[in-house]
């Protein structure tokens, strides 16, 4: 077979192309079989025939330089609050005016909680005054007890006064169901 006019200047042109392809950017990921364009005033580029005198150009095996990042570990979440103290049930058993100890009386318990160290609060109010007297609570056998709460006359007026008991502790918090209680003149 005998080479076309130019066919073996096209096919030193292509490779020549095609290793200034490879080294350029050699650094930077490519893609494989990526067409280099034609350089301008260049014929198109023909299929040569190889022969033992044209050098094959090397395949370009693409390896990346950069190594991978390794992840930055993900912050774990920690609560730092204290539990909040749980709802439970008050019960105002009674409340009264004593005339011996001229003073609003009340007392009640809580359940199912049984503790020592938190705080019964009898709450009167009428219009809009508030009055307050406070008392430890009492462990009990299956409850926890709120007595001797009393508020004096001389902190109340005469009138019907609705009375609440609340409990409060770093576990437990709750209020009873509102009663009244009237002062006498």
């Amino acid at each position: 077979m005998s080479p076309r006019p130019g066919g073996r200047l096209t096919g030193v042109l292509l490779a020549a192309g095609l290793l200034a392809a490879c080294s350029i950017g050699a650094d930077k990921p490519s893609s494989a079989g990526t067409t280099v364009p034609p350089v301008a005033g260049t014929p198109a580029p023909v299929p040569a025939t190889t022969t033992a005198a044209e050098p094959t150009p090397a395949p370009v095996a693409e390896t990346s330089s950069a190594a991978p990042s390794p992840r930055a570990p993900t912050p774990t979440v920690v609560a730092t609050d204290s539990p909040r103290p749980q709802a439970t049930d008050v019960v105002l058993s009674f409340v009264g005016w004593d005339t011996k100890t001229a003073a609003v009386e009340a007392g009640g318990y809580l359940s199912p909680v049984v503790e020592s160290g938190g705080t019964c609060t009898l709450q009167l109010t009428m219009g809009s005054r508030t009055v307050t007297a406070d008392a430890p609570a009492q462990a009990d056998a299956s409850t926890t007890s709120c007595g001797n709460l009393a508020v004096p006359r001389s902190r109340l007026t005469p009138g019907t006064w609705t009375a609440v008991l609340r409990y409060a502790s770093t576990t437990s918090t709750g209020t009873s169901d509102p009663a009244t209680v009237a002062v006498p003149r």
